[in-house]
This record gives C-alpha cells, structure tokens and sequence, in this order.
C-alpha cells in the first residue's frame, strides 16, 4: 500500500471520527455532569492561583467529592480552559483532541506490532468510528482519557523493543509515559506494574543478551510513579474513599464469589456487545459498548492470540512470541482491579483495554477474510464475497442504528437527567437576581450543585473560603456543601416554597423542572419530578 493511499486513508478516518465527535458536541450529552464541572472548575482555579477548589497547591491527586479519582485529568484541561475559557466546549474538546490523536496512534501501534499496512488501518477505522470510544469521548472524566494514554505508552514500549539504535531512548520514553498513565484513572494503578514486569521478563527471557538495559525503563517508571504512591501512602483515603463505596467487599456478602463473575463479565458477549449495560452515560440504552457484529470477530481473534499463535507469526511475522505474549498477559490482567467494584462489566473502569480490544477485533476481521478467500478460491470466491457482504452490511446496520439513536431524540430526553441539563440556566437566572434576594436556595436533591455554581458563574476562585468545601456528610461520606457566598444548599420541601411567588420553570428533562420561587426575600430552586 502507498504511503499516498495510507495518508488519504487516515485523513478520512480521523474526519469521520472528528464527524462522530464534535457534531453537537455541547448538546449531546446534554448539561454537564457533576464530574466535568468539578475538573473544569479546578483547571480554571489552577490557572488562577495554583491552587484547586478546596485550595490545595498543584495537587498530585484531585479531590472530587470525597473520591480522589482525578490525577493528571485536571491539568490536561488547562490549555484548553485558557485558550477557550470555562465552558462545556472547552472541557470536552480536550477529550475529542486526545481520541483523536489515538486514532492515528492506533495506526501506528497496528504497524509497531505487525509491520501489516492494512491491518493498521483497520485498527484505526475501528477506533475512530466505535461506539464506546467515541461515546466516552464526547464527556470529560478521567478515565476517558486512558486509550490514549495506554495506546501511545504501548506503542512506544514496543518500538523500543523492536528497536536497535534509539532503544535506550525509547524505552526510558516509554518508563515516563507508562509512569503518567497511572496518574490517569485508578484502575490502571495496580495492573499496569505488573504488567510492565511481566512483559519485561518475557524480553529479557527471549533476548537476554539485547535487552540488558531495560532497567532505564524501570527507574524512569519509578521515579515518575513515585510522587503518586507517597501521596497514596501519607494520604490513603485517595484510594480507599472512592472504593469503599462501590467495592464488592463493602456492598456483597460473598465477596471471593463475586469478583470471580466481576471478572468473567468483562469477556461475555452480554457485556460487550450486547445490551447488558444499564447506565446510558456509556452506552445508549438497548446497545452494547461496541457494534455486535465485531463480536464474533473478537472472539476469533482471542481464539489466535491465546490457542493459534503460530498463525499469527505465520501471517505477521514482525508479531513474535514475545509481543503476543505481553498481549496475552495484558488480556488477562486489565479487569483486576475493575473486578473488585459494582456493577459488573462496567467498562468505564477497564477503558485502559480498549485499544487492545480494538486490535483483537481487527486480527480476528483480517484473518477470517484471508480465510474465507482460501477456502472459496475454487468457487472464484462466489461465496466469500457473499458472506463479506453480509458482514458489511450488518455491520453498517447497527453502526447506523447505534448513532441514530445517540444523535436522537430519545437519548438525548435520557441523557438530560443524567447530565442535569438546564442548570446553566438557572445559574444565569440566580446570578442575574442575587442582589436583590438575602439568600439563594438551591435544592440539594440536584448531585453536587454547588460545583454547577462555580462553573457556569466562573467564581473567582480568589474569593473561596476553602472552609467551605470541607464539610463531609457523616452517613454517606460524600462532600456536603451546604453553602458559600450568598448559596445554600439544602433539601427543598413543599413548605418551604409554599406561598412563594413562581418565578421561572426551567426544562431539565422529559422527567423533570427545576421551578424557581420568589419567598421571603429568598430566591429557592427547586427540583421536581414532573412524569
């Protein structure tokens, strides 16, 4: 293949995937989850002072509300919050920027491991145009950044590997570009480690005399990883708050029974690739992560990578044995720690696995067309051509229908609870009103409102008082804000708004209004099912 055919290729994947990712990019999710607004609050309050919303200096790990689940997520936003300003926009083409760009890393990552043009390609159409990466892709939470960081730290470590005269220097890159994935999302922070052991052993077992150096990699890893494990060690609720709350330990009775079917569930079908997911911030509900037609072929290529290696280096002979096992051994670590917390097959905690996913996929899609070539050759390929065909056009069938129904009504009706669309709007209300009101009452059934106060009014995070960010509720641990400045934020009853004066009813979803009242010099915003 030419590198003119190869270079007009990816022009049109990355244009398809910018399509799919920036088209109503501001309204579909519609609002702003609880999460986005906190990261995007603290990069504006980074900016500022140095310092994040509960006034910590350049943290190494970001409290949310009281999970630290947000490390170097917060300071990616940076750039894009300078050069665009605090919005939804800005906070959420930071995402779209990184997907994009691992979309041409899975190219190359594709060519890192097969030396296959083709192959290469196939993984970075597969990547931009999936569900799951391009849905994840269109809201801003740490682990959506994890696939580009996973692709380009593998593809580095493997050009290392492959390479002779800028070993060294690629392996050290990829020691600190492996140390910053773990300061991504939690999860890849006790998989990651071991994995780089266990791929390192097999280099060193394979090549001994060749690879005498890669303790460059180690000490760059360590020392880049470092600043996180003491932070976890002086400061262990950074681990320990979140996991405790979803963890199989504290919400099962049969914990050990539990995490074996946790784990399991991130390698069935009724996870991946049909509609077991219930949580439509992943997923639009009755779909799977990914296309289900791709499924067969994932399985087909697990099938080669674990029982039919040799027709893998026989196909690709640049695949060793080493790198197929690094593989191997990558496939069976990423759900430990996803394994230990609820719901099952949640693969917004594994999102490290989906560049790996996506090359199974293409080695399965390769192999059986060469497969179906070979055994209808004497039929002139009557036959492949016909089930080719029909795998195509299945394919495009429910690549079509998955984002019909994103873009759609329906979806987006969902998303707007979930995403609490319409608080922008009574942030602008409040903000226009609040001289002329002693207190502004929000309703505290809304998640978090008072981070939708911070973003959308852009307070000047000069004028905080921390203190009032530190108040934890004693039942369910989580932060609880009950107010700042002229805000409160408490539950709404129909007492207190009785006799008030409606002053505005707020769309927030098919299901539900925030409803604005005037009542004794107070402004109170309520949150009421309507359906």
């Amino acid at each position: 293949m030419k590198k003119s055919a190869i270079l007009l290729l990816l022009i049109l994947i990355i244009l398809i995937g910018s399509f799919l990712r920036l088209y109503r990019l501001t309204e579909i999710p519609a609002g702003l989850m609880q999460d986005e607004a906190g990261g995007g609050y603290d990069a504006y309050a980074l900016i500022q002072t140095g310092k994040d919303h509960h006034g910590v200096k350049l943290p190494v790990t970001f409290q949310a509300f009281n999970d630290w689940v947000s490390h170097s997520y917060t300071y990616q936003l940076i750039p894009f919050v300078t050069t665009f300003g605090l919005s939804v926009f800005s906070i959420r083409l930071s995402v779209v920027a990184l997907s994009l760009v691992t979309v041409i890393l899975m190219y190359y990552l594709g060519k890192i491991l097969t030396g296959n043009n083709l192959l290469s390609i196939l993984m970075a159409f597969f990547f931009s145009v999936s569900q799951f990466a391009v849905t994840i892709s269109r809201w801003s939470i740490p682990p959506n950044t994890v696939p580009f960081y996973t692709a380009l730290s593998l593809f580095v470590f493997y050009s290392g590997i492959q390479s002779i005269h800028k070993r060294n220097l690629l392996l050290g890159l990829s020691g600190l570009l492996f140390g910053l994935t773990l300061y991504t999302y939690p999860s890849i922070e006790g998989i990651l480690p071991v994995w780089i052991i266990g791929s390192l052993i097999l280099v060193i077992k394979a090549k001994k005399k060749t690879f005498r150096k890669l303790g460059l990699l180690i000490i760059v890893f360590v020392l880049t990883a470092l600043p996180l494990f003491i932070n976890h060690l002086t400061n262990p609720q950074t681990v320990t708050s979140r996991l405790s709350m979803i963890s199989i330990v504290s919400l099962t009775n049969n914990p050990l029974l539990n995490y074996l079917k946790n784990y399991l569930s991130y390698y069935l079908p009724f996870f991946l690739f049909l509609p077991g997911e219930i949580n439509p911030t992943r997923t639009v509900p009755g779909y799977g992560y990914e296309n289900p037609v791709l499924g067969l072929f994932y399985y087909i290529g697990l099938f080669y990578l674990f029982f039919r290696y040799k027709a893998l280096v026989n196909q690709f002979p640049q695949l060793d044995k080493t790198k197929i096992n690094s593989l191997r051994l990558f496939v069976l670590l990423f759900p430990l720690i996803p394994s230990l917390t609820l719901p099952s097959g949640d693969f917004q905690r594994a999102t490290h696995y989906l560049p790996i996913m996506i090359f199974i996929i293409s080695i399965g899609i390769f192999l059986s067309y060469d497969f179906l070539i070979r055994i209808t050759f004497k039929t002139r390929q009557t036959g492949a051509r016909f089930i080719i065909i029909s795998f195509v056009t299945l394919y495009l069938y429910f690549q079509y229908s998955y984002f019909r129904s994103y873009f759609g009504p329906l979806y987006q009706g969902i998303t707007q609870w979930y995403f609490q669309n319409g608080l922008e709007e009574v942030v602008k209300f409040t903000s226009l009103n609040e001289k002329s009101y002693q207190t502004i009452v929000i309703d505290n059934t809304i998640n978090m409102p008072y981070i939708y106060v911070l973003f959308y009014k852009k307070v000047d995070p000069n004028t905080l008082d921390y203190q009032d960010f530190a108040q934890i509720d004693p039942q369910t641990k989580w932060l609880s804000v009950k107010k700042f400045q002229s805000y409160s934020f408490q539950k709404v009853s129909e007492e207190d708004i009785q006799g008030g004066k409606l002053l505005k009813n707020i769309y927030n979803s098919p299901f539900s209004n925030y409803v604005i009242y005037e009542k004794d010099k107070n402004l109170i915003v309520k949150f009421e099912i309507t359906n």
